[in-house]
């Protein structure tokens, strides 16, 4: 029997898409398949794509385009897309549109994956793509990680039954199904075996809604207070907490689990009731300003991220000024924001009073200039202190500094700890004072 095609993958988006890779990979590894990390040595290439706002889709294109011109020129055997971007196109020619693509492969499809290579290595096109998706993995899967040693996902659901008015998400990943409870403990049990584990993040479009389809009502609060007690992990930390299903219950389990992470990452959007409505949030200024003073009240210095959307069509001066003033008042330790895009298939990009396009970069800046200082503030108020950094790797551009992050800091969406000369290996925890400060990272001495 002739040897198995190495293997490689391309993944983007979220961290969501990172479980969905290495799930491809793990059922491909599974398969004989062997698995390389860098693609350049792959006879396949995985390619699996985000596309929830153009600039995604435009990433994700910019990386098929390159590895078609592998494929083109004979270096690369087989090229398979994945993810949302087939998905999202299902209805195009999207043979024509690239050509040189050997497969593509919806979210719903992946436990398809080994016999969709192995029609594409008898030089079959191939695509599957289920109208609906409906598939979801579970303890079972076979997964080969591709994050740092130290730090995992698990997804707890997928898929989202909300219908914010400038989301593809239902369409894309379909409604919303949250994996058996039992399931998810027995992945963290097996995750926990490396003991070399010591982040585990929870994640799901919407991880507060967990539960409410399976058992009548949300029960992310049990969920966690069973993966803490595990006690498999130093950190365990939850992202994407829809503000709508923070429950009281879900507050004290954050409060008092030693584990779980003080770090609430609640995507607000905006602040103006009008348009709330309009982006079909299920929620209130007075709601989400009621949820930060309990968040505030009941769990020991919480550090409190937040998302929000300027320029959706309506937004006029009065509103973006009041969300400004939120933003001022509340002062967000993290704040991530970006324009609004009208994706086609979407109620919001039909809406007539769209934004121009220069008003909503404007917009964009005088927000994060304003979160900038906020952020700078904070930070300062850091230096003296004495806190536990995670450490994930030596800093790309100087050797000699380590890059770690504290308690406050999400893997690659916040800010770092720069400690120059330390010595704790990554992986491990380092006693750290804070030194110095600047908008997004704080500066450190290993102690």
């Amino acid at each position: 029997m002739d040897a198995r095609p190495t293997v490689s993958l391309i993944s983007l988006g979220c961290p969501k898409n990172t479980v969905d890779s290495e799930v491809l990979l793990g059922i491909l590894n599974d398969a004989g398949y062997p698995i390389v990390a860098d693609f350049e040595e792959a006879d396949v290439i995985l390619v699996n794509t985000c596309c929830f706002i153009r600039p995604a889709t435009d990433e994700a294109t910019e990386a098929i385009r390159q590895m078609e011109k592998r494929r083109k020129d004979g270096s690369l055997r087989t090229l398979v897309v994945t993810g949302c971007l087939p998905q999202r196109y299902r209805d195009r020619d999207l043979a024509h549109i690239f050509p040189w693509v050997d497969a593509f492969v919806g979210p719903g499809d992946i436990p398809k994956i080994a016999s969709v290579l192995e029609r594409c290595l008898t030089n079959t096109r191939v695509s599957e793509i289920s109208a609906r998706p409906a598939w979801q993995y579970d303890h079972e899967s076979p997964r080969v990680r591709v994050t740092l040693p130290h730090l995992t996902y698990v997804k707890i659901a997928e898929g989202c039954s909300h219908r914010c008015s400038f989301c593809l998400i239902p369409r894309l990943r379909g409604r919303y199904r949250s994996r058996r409870m039992r399931s998810v403990i027995k992945e963290v049990r097996w995750l926990g075996r490396d003991e070399r584990l010591r982040e585990l993040n929870v994640i799901a479009q919407d991880t507060t809604a967990y539960g409410r389809d399976l058992y009548g009502r949300p029960r992310l609060s049990d969920l966690l207070r069973k993966i803490a007690r595990e006690n498999l992990v130093p950190w365990v930390r939850l992202l994407y907490a829809y503000p709508r299903s923070f429950t009281a219950g879900l507050i004290d389990v954050i409060a008092s689990e030693e584990t779980i992470c003080k770090y609430i990452d609640l995507p607000l959007q905006h602040c103006n009731d009008e348009l709330l409505k309009r982006m079909r949030r299920g929620t209130t200024k007075r709601r989400i300003v009621g949820l930060l003073e309990r968040l505030r009240k009941r769990i020991p210095d919480p550090t409190i991220r937040t998302t929000f959307i300027v320029g959706f069509p309506g937004e006029s001066d009065r509103q973006f000024r009041e969300l400004m003033d939120f933003v001022a008042e509340q002062k967000f330790h993290r704040l991530g924001a970006f324009v609004f895009w009208p994706e086609k298939g979407t109620p919001a990009s039909q809406y007539p009073d769209q934004v121009p396009d220069e008003i909503k970069e404007e917009r964009l800046h005088q927000l994060m200039v304003l979160q900038q200082a906020i952020s700078s503030e904070r930070n300062r108020e850091q230096i003296g202190r004495v806190v536990d950094v995670l450490i994930d790797a030596a800093d790309e551009d100087e050797p000699a500094v380590l890059r770690g992050r504290t308690e406050a800091d999400a893997f690659e969406i916040d800010g770092s700890v720069l400690i120059p000369g330390g010595t704790t290996k990554p992986g491990q925890f380092a006693r750290v004072k804070i030194t110095g400060a600047s908008e997004y990272d704080l500066v450190g001495k290993e102690l």
